[in-house]
């Protein structure tokens, strides 16, 4: 390859990292153009954005960490809480639990459920605060939903996540989010596990059809347990891979 193709590679590379490194999305797509137009080999072009999405990846042995990230459409700043795995390896896809807080606890506090589990199994661990500004009730808003995702979205920029093994759990008020969350979205998603939580709806339910759920709840939480029965008995109509345990 010639000198030019070398140093057209470097310049293109400056700007992958710089792009990364600011975390402006509003790049994107000029910067989507500027490589798609380049000469320089494809291998060239996906190394070069393979590397960049880690350029600012934080020490994975730094423990239960709060990051914060403006989201590019709502345009405010939001945080959640990441663990990765001590076995982590930046070129080797890992699979990513994200949990929703429930009523009475925080983004912080999911550690204290999953953050052993996690680390035995070598799952990313990722706990977005999704309620803000209020005590407690999941209304099913698009900020809710785009708190999120939008974790999801800048965690992916920082670590190798395997996009194919991401699962959502949800306790409580979080329960309520990943049944609602996780069946209108279910294409972002290998399972879903809410956990003393209600299915408000089922007309999302056959978005499952391809996406394993495992339910739990209690049979004295309340009206749960007969919406969470409502809900498997339809996704049993339609042979998805669900389950539902019910503690008595």
């Amino acid at each position: 390859l010639s000198a030019a193709a070398v140093h057209e590679a470097a310049g293109l590379a400056d700007a992958v990292a710089a792009f990364f490194r600011r975390e402006k999305p509003e790049q994107a797509r000029e910067l989507a153009r500027t490589l798609e137009a380049s000469a320089i080999p494809q291998p060239w072009k996906t190394a070069l954005l393979r590397a960049a999405a880690r350029f600012d990846e934080p020490d994975p042995r730094s423990g239960w960490q709060r990051v914060e990230f403006e989201h590019p459409t709502l345009r405010k700043k939001l945080h959640y809480f990441v663990q990765i795995p001590s076995g982590y390896r930046p070129d080797v896809p890992c699979p990513a639990l994200m949990t929703l807080h429930g009523q009475n606890a925080t983004a912080e506090a999911t550690h204290g459920w999953w953050g052993e589990l996690a680390e035995r199994y070598g799952f990313v661990l990722i706990s977005p605060e999704y309620i803000y500004g209020r005590k407690y009730g999941y209304m099913g808003t698009e900020t809710e939903f785009q708190s999120v995702m939008g974790a999801l979205w800048h965690a992916s920029g920082r670590f190798n996540l395997d996009l194919d093994r991401i699962f959502l759990q949800g306790s409580s008020q979080g329960g309520h989010a990943a049944w609602d969350m996780g069946s209108a979205h279910a294409d972002r998603f290998a399972g879903v596990i809410p956990i003393i939580g209600a299915a408000l709806t089922t007309r999302k339910l056959a978005n499952l059809l391809h996406t394993g759920l495992y339910c739990i709840d209690g049979s004295e939480d309340g009206g749960s347990p007969v919406l969470d029965r409502k809900a498997i008995q339809e996704l049993a109509k339609l042979r998805a891979d669900a389950r539902y345990v019910e503690y008595v």
